[in-house]
């Protein structure tokens, strides 16, 4: 690379000094003026020929540009390299007095490339940055100083290198940090912006937690990145993005201060992952931990890996950070368990993992459960493949509003939005209006599609989330398989925080998930939440196919959409006398929706007015059953909470099932659904976290799954 290039003054020759008009003007000015416009780096020695070093050259432009009062530096079309940060800041602010705590601020200035490209990736100008030697950025690329209104225009933003990973960049490369300070950084604008191939894209609150508000993004794309946008702080309020988009990043938009992130329109997808995802063989398996509210288990990997070997098969060498995200295991009996990582020995390929919280307490219970009383342990030491993936989560954190955004991921395991982390827990995210293209039950493969069906498509940690509206060809989740909300908060303090809301005017309800009181008399000592329908039910009959679309996993279970109270679903009255068959009911599966037990109903058809006799029906039985039983052959081992069986067509949660091993008929209620898997998971009816009976090393079979009979009231 050349050397620092040392600013010229701008020329005050007599030429250019004299004043002339120009096309159709009518005021005279001479070249200095014309000039002083706006500074323009070429006249600083900035070449954009993607070699020459342009640090110096554009830091002495900007420089200039606050000694002597003007307000916009240009960078006309063409690459600029850079090898280190450049500061849009006076020459005496945070360079100087350092970037904790600046002493200057309430400054404006504007640092604009080609605007004029008709296109909304500004590939005209671009600023390519590298550690020097032509390696990736490790530093933030261009800082923002604590002004008003500034404003970054026009530019592409790049780290040399690059790789659909997405996480291979070293930590502290950001594409644009925008500064805070006191009584300053406020309204500051960054539009038609591109930047690829850095850790973090955009970060607010870079350098300490100080006023930094009120910033818009219009038409900022982020590509490759493992943030798109980071708004780090508590003083970070007022975040707008506006048509912006976030391709292959792990996190498009991390919010984890709840300081109000609105997205508007725009495209958060993640495209190519299905290169990301690996499955590892292991041995040597040691026996998991003792159960303490969460356990952990050591797999040790042994000599050859499968592909792609290296010793940084799990952690990338530049960040210390897991080139995964995802990882699972399927047992024989207890599914597909979903797993966190903790560590990775690149020496002895040495991998340490933990059994996902939310996955515990869900089927073992909070406050913990004997192992010794399940044969997990020897299921868990029985696995020989490791799932690995990248897990791609648009929207992590409190506070974040999207509305109308679109996002694609199709191949890639999702949780569309996280609710997580801890400033302030009153923060909820909501989710209106968004467009998906493909099945978010089903994302792809078989390998993704195992791994989605065990990590959920939402989760409620630390805040709640609302979701409405029509998702595409999607309504609302509704899918063609069932996905996974979790809901993982252990405080009791934050029950009226905790919550999943969901609005669906497509299928004509409106329901929602939340932490009933500790004595609510609804949940019948069983933790479980609630799903609630409005007057108007699906008539769907298969339910298959209709209202199954969501369960829940965590602390509380939900337990199928359960009529809300004071509402009163309705059933037409041809599917009234098929549901009168029996008893048992004898008619055809299909004919009828089941009922939920213990709800009145009313018998009507709203477009012909008929009645079919009495108006309303209640059935005394529990939760939700077909009046009738299923001929489905299944098989679990004592001791589990998984039921596999021939079909799940018919099954779905909040169904009450009883099944027979030999020594009786056993109740119980389904909580999830896993097609792909072939099975169903379930809970006691009397106790949540009862298991399948039986001895735990023994497999039980059976033809039938036993059902309530109807015991219908009219009046």
């Amino acid at each position: 690379m050349t050397a620092p290039f040392t600013a010229f003054p701008i020329p005050t020759a007599p030429f250019e000094q004299a004043k002339f008009l120009t096309g159709g003007a009518t005021t005279s000015r001479s070249e200095v003026q014309r000039w002083g416009d706006r500074i323009n780096v070429l006249d600083f020695g900035a070449k954009g020929d993607d070699f020459t070093d342009c640090t110096a050259p554009i830091q002495a432009a900007i420089d200039y540009a606050f000694a002597h009062g003007f307000g916009s530096v240009y960078i006309p079309p063409g690459i600029y390299r850079v090898t280190g940060t450049i500061w849009l800041d006076p020459p005496n602010g945070m360079r100087t007095t350092g970037t904790s705590s600046p002493t200057v601020f309430n400054f404006s200035m504007a640092l604009v490339g080609d605007e004029n490209l008709g296109s909304d990736l500004p590939y005209g100008t671009e600023i390519r940055a590298d550690d020097g030697s032509f390696g990736y950025a490790n530093y933030p690329v261009l800082v923002v100083g604590p002004g008003q209104g500034m404003r970054v225009a026009g530019l592409m933003i790049r780290s040399e290198g690059g790789s659909l990973w997405n996480i291979t960049f070293p930590n502290t490369g950001i594409g644009i940090a925008i500064s805070g300070g006191a009584g300053g950084a406020s309204r500051t604008l960054v539009e038609r912006c591109m930047i690829m191939n850095l850790y973090t894209g955009i970060k607010t609150g870079w350098n300490s937690d100080a006023l930094a508000d009120s910033n818009t993004f219009f038409k900022v794309f982020v590509n490759a990145a493992r943030y798109g946008w980071y708004f780090s702080q508590t003083q970070n309020y007022i975040n707008e993005l506006i048509s912006c988009g976030a391709a292959v990043c792990t996190y498009a938009v991390y919010s984890p201060v709840g300081k109000a992130v609105n997205i508007y329109g725009g495209n958060y997808s993640f495209a190519g992952a299905a290169n990301t995802d690996q499955s590892f063989t292991i041995s040597g398996t040691t026996t998991p931990d003792a159960f303490t509210g969460q356990f952990s288990t050591t797999m040790t990997f042994p000599g050859s890996l499968g592909p792609p070997f290296s010793k940084n098969a799990f952690t990338d060498s530049l960040i210390g950070e897991p080139l995964y995200t995802a990882y699972a295991v399927e047992t024989l009996h207890f599914g597909v368990i979903p797993l966190v990582f903790v560590s990775f020995n690149s020496v002895s390929n040495l991998i340490t993992l933990k059994f996902d919280p939310s996955w515990v307490t869900g089927y073992f219970g909070n406050v913990g459960i004997d192992f010794s009383t399940t044969d997990i342990q020897a299921e868990i030491q029985a696995c020989t493949t490791l799932y690995c993936c990248q897990r791609f989560i648009p929207f992590l954190g409190q506070g974040i509003h999207v509305y109308g955004a679109h996002t694609e991921n199709p191949n890639t395991v999702t949780c569309l939005v996280k609710a997580d982390s801890g400033f302030d827990g009153d923060s909820k995210c909501t989710v209106e209006n968004i467009y998906l293209n493909y099945d978010p039950g089903q994302p792809g493969g078989p390998f993704q599609d195992r791994v989605q069906q065990v990590f959920p498509f939402a989760e409620a940690v630390t805040a709640a989330i609302e979701f409405s509206g029509s998702w595409g060809g999607y309504t609302a989740l509704n899918t063609n398989r069932p996905i996974l909300v979790s809901v993982t908060s252990t405080l009791a303090a934050n029950f009226n925080h905790q919550e999943v809301r969901v609005f669906s005017p497509n299928l004509r309800y409106h329901s929602f998930f939340e932490f009933p009181a500790v004595n609510d008399p609804y949940s019948r000592g069983l933790g479980c939440g609630k799903f609630s329908c409005m007057s108007f039910f699906p008539h769907n009959s298969n339910p298959g196919h209709g209202f199954d679309w969501l369960q829940s996993r965590g602390n509380f279970h939900t337990y199928g959409v359960s009529p809300a109270p004071g509402a009163m679903p309705e059933l037409l009255p041809s599917q009234f006398t098929d549901m009168q068959v029996g008893p048992p009911v004898v008619a055809a599966l299909g004919s009828y929706p089941p009922a939920f037990g213990g709800v009145a109903y009313r018998v009507f058809q709203w477009d012909t007015n008929v009645t079919g006799g009495k108006l309303f029906a209640l059935s005394n039985h529990e939760f939700y059953s077909y009046g009738q039983n299923l001929s489905v052959n299944w098989t679990y081992k004592g001791q589990s909470n998984i039921l596999y069986v021939n079909s799940t067509d018919w099954l779905f949660n909040g169904l009450k099932i009883g099944l027979n091993n030999g020594s009786g008929t056993k109740w119980y209620v389904i909580t999830g659904v896993f097609p792909t898997s072939g099975y169903v998971s379930v809970q006691g009816v009397t106790n949540s976290f009862t298991l399948l009976d039986g001895t735990k090393t023994v497999v039980y079979t059976g033809s039938t799954i036993f059902q309530e009979s109807y015991s219908w009231t009219q009046y």
